[in-house]
């Protein structure tokens, strides 16, 4: 892949053209990349899956659609908080039509991020996002990382000290910043340190 990609929205950019159909967006934040989905979808639906109440993880998520009922089917940064990640690939595969898409994103190096009854169990590179989608029955299309070394660093901080830093110049100063790590990793050619995974698959 030439782009360096740098947050999970140019993720969903850059993957549109696999997108097409039918789309079901699941996650805890569903709905939030709907602009860029539905440039490429027929039709579109979000599902919360932290409103269902399957992400203490002792809750198998089993989703609530027929079989082969959808297109492509998009999770962003959900299957850290399962403890049986396989399961949840399982019915993802379940509910796709024969040849339908996959698009899943998940944390490498970012901070634990459990909340009430939301567990955090795991970290994911591009290899093992592929190899669990390959389990479940899943061709490969593409796996990547992205947000790099600078990009990682900004946002550890981020999450650490300056997530609630608020007024024009504390959000001018966390946009100044971001931008710049964005740029350095841009020049930098380092991609062995990134906060983030992802992979296409396809249904066969």
């Amino acid at each position: 892949m030439g782009a360096t990609l740098h947050n999970t929205r140019q993720v969903i950019e850059y993957a549109r053209k696999y997108i097409g159909g039918s789309v079901c967006d699941l996650g805890e934040a569903a709905g939030k990349y709907k602009d860029i989905i539905c440039r490429s979808a027929d039709s579109y639906l979000s599902f919360d899956l932290d409103g269902a109440d399957v992400m203490s993880g002792d809750i198998n998520p089993i989703l609530p659609w027929d079989d082969a009922t959808f297109d492509t089917v998009i999770s962003v940064e959900i299957i850290e908080h399962l403890a049986e990640p396989g399961f949840f690939i399982d019915q993802i595969r379940r509910i796709l039509k024969s040849g339908g898409i996959c698009i899943l994103t998940a944390p490498f190096l970012l901070s634990r991020h459990a909340q009430g009854s939301r567990s955090d169990y795991l970290r994911f590179t591009p290899d093992g996002l592929a190899i669990l989608m390959q389990r479940s029955g899943f061709e490969t299309v593409e796996a990547g990382s992205y947000n790099y070394f600078f990009g990682t660093i900004f946002l550890l901080l981020h999450n650490r000290f300056m997530s609630k830093w608020s007024g024009r110049i504390g959000r001018c100063v966390i946009s100044n910043l971001e931008k710049t790590a964005w740029r350095l990793d841009s020049h930098s050619g380092n991609g062995n340190i990134f906060s983030n995974s992802y992979v296409i698959a396809k249904k066969i």
